[in-house]
């Protein structure tokens, strides 16, 4: 792929098109869920639980691709 420079630069646009709507780049998102992981650590802590697994659910909607394969 590296030597078919047409290829790479329609992976390359196909990418950055996707880049606003895919859920590894929702970083307001990622933030509220980091937010509600710590503070529902932090609220287990002062009940005296300890250290224990915190499960954040994520109800945003999950960015699904509707697109052809990118290879």
């Amino acid at each position: 792929m590296a030597e078919d420079s047409e290829r790479l630069f329609s992976l390359r646009q196909s990418l950055e098109a996707r880049r606003e709507s895919s859920a590894a780049f929702d970083t307001a998102r990622w933030v509220n869920n980091l937010e509600t992981g710590l503070t529902e650590v932090w609220s287990k802590r002062e009940l005296g639980l300890g250290v224990v697994d915190v499960d954040v659910h994520d109800n945003a909607p999950v960015y699904s691709d509707n697109h052809k394969s990118l290879l």
